[in-house]
C-alpha cells in the first residue's frame, strides 16, 4: 500500500489470510482498507463483518474502536452516512477519546446537513487533539467551524 498499489496490496493480504486465518481484526480491517481504496465497498464492509467476530480488546469485548471507525469510513465513502454515523456511534462508545472518530462522524452529521450535531462532534474532535497534531485538512475543516488544533508536522 506504501507504493500506492491497493490492487496489489489487496491480492497480498487475501493471499496471507487464505495461508493462516486471522488470529486478531488487523488482517480483516486492512483488507477492508484496500477494498475501500478500490472502491469495493461491499467487499470493505463484508471483511469488516467477518472482523466484527473478534473481540479487538480482549475476551468478551466484542468489535471495538478499529472495525467500527473503519466501518464508518466505508460506508461514509459509499455515500451510507446514516449508517456511518450509527458505525462511529458505536466505535465512540467503545473509545470516547479518539477525535478522529468524532471528526468523521461530524463530517457525517455534516453530509445529512445536521450542522448542530457536526459543530459538537468537530469540537470534541479539537479537544481530542493527537499530541503530534491532525493533518492539514483536518485543521481546516476544525477551523470552518471556528475550533483550533494542532497542526502535524511533516
Amino acid at each position: 500500500m506504501e507504493l500506492k498499489a491497493p490492487e496489489k496490496a489487496l491480492e497480498d493480504q487475501k493471499a496471507a489470510i487464505s495461508i493462516q486465518a486471522p488470529r486478531d481484526v488487523w488482517p480483516l480491517v486492512m483488507l477492508a482498507v484496500y477494498h475501500r481504496e478500490l472502491k469495493q465497498f461491499d467487499e470493505a464492509l463484508s471483511a469488516l463483518k467477518s472482523a466484527q467476530k473478534y473481540d479487538e480488546d480482549g475476551p468478551g469485548s466484542g468489535p471495538g474502536i478499529a472495525v467500527y471507525y473503519h466501518m464508518g469510513q466505508t460506508l461514509h465513502q459509499a455515500g451510507r452516512y446514516a449508517e456511518a454515523i450509527d458505525a462511529y456511534t458505536k466505535g465512540i462508545l467503545k473509545k470516547p477519546d479518539y477525535g478522529y472518530a468524532l471528526y468523521h462522524r461530524g463530517l457525517a452529521y455534516e453530509a445529512l446537513g445536521k450542522r448542530e450535531e457536526a459543530k459538537s462532534d468537530m469540537q470534541r474532535a479539537a479537544e481530542l487533539a493527537p499530541k503530534e497534531g491532525y493533518e492539514p485538512d483536518v485543521v481546516v475543516k476544525l477551523k470552518q467551524y471556528g475550533f483550533v488544533a494542532p497542526l502535524r508536522e511533516e
